[in-house]
């Protein structure tokens, strides 16, 4: 519930004024992760966290960034935040790391169904993440110049309103000019 409602607030007060003045939002974790962290791997259904986001911006595009669990877990374990102490995290078990990568699997092959209105993201992927950071960086970059290349209109603002921000914006005073 408090993701939930985090995300609603953080849509709301954060991402739709930026979306509104035209700028790009870019948000690791969104809605789909809740799907799968609670509603699958957590057992809570799809159609329960759906309904508890409802009010929830709907990403334009989703990123499906995909990890062999074994190599997760050897990322995991050798991280320097681990280099510290022996705090292990739920998360952190190749049996939970193999349930969280089959549920995105499923919701994002499009093999288990993402409630409405979920459901009208694009959806890319699996990018593999089991290279170097700059192949990722490569993908990554390829991803977002084909998406926004095909110049999709946009889910929650609209897309007129948008143009009429940056047209007012560019043309702020253009009157005080004397040529």
């Amino acid at each position: 519930g408090l993701f939930a409602a985090d995300r609603v607030d953080h849509s709301h007060t954060w991402i739709r004024p930026r979306l509104e003045k035209g700028d790009l939002v870019i948000s690791d974790r969104n809605i789909h992760s809740s799907l799968v962290y609670q509603g699958v791997v957590g057992e809570l259904g799809l159609e329960q966290v759906a309904k508890m986001n409802a009010a929830a911006m709907i990403p334009d595009l989703v990123i499906w960034v995909d990890c062999d669990p074994i190599k997760a877990m050897k990322r995991i374990s050798s991280g320097t935040l681990r280099m510290a102490g022996e705090k292990h995290e739920y998360f952190e078990t190749t049996e939970i790391q193999t349930n969280i990568r089959a549920g995105f699997s499923g919701i994002l092959s499009g093999e288990i169904k993402t409630p409405a209105p979920f459901s009208k993201s694009i959806i890319v992927g699996p990018v593999l993440n089991e290279g170097g950071l700059d192949d990722l960086e490569k993908q990554l970059s390829q991803v977002l110049s084909n998406f926004f290349n095909k110049r999709p209109d946009p889910l929650n603002v609209s897309k007129d309103d948008v143009d009429r921000y940056l047209l007012t914006s560019l043309t702020t005073g253009v009157q005080t000019q004397t040529r």
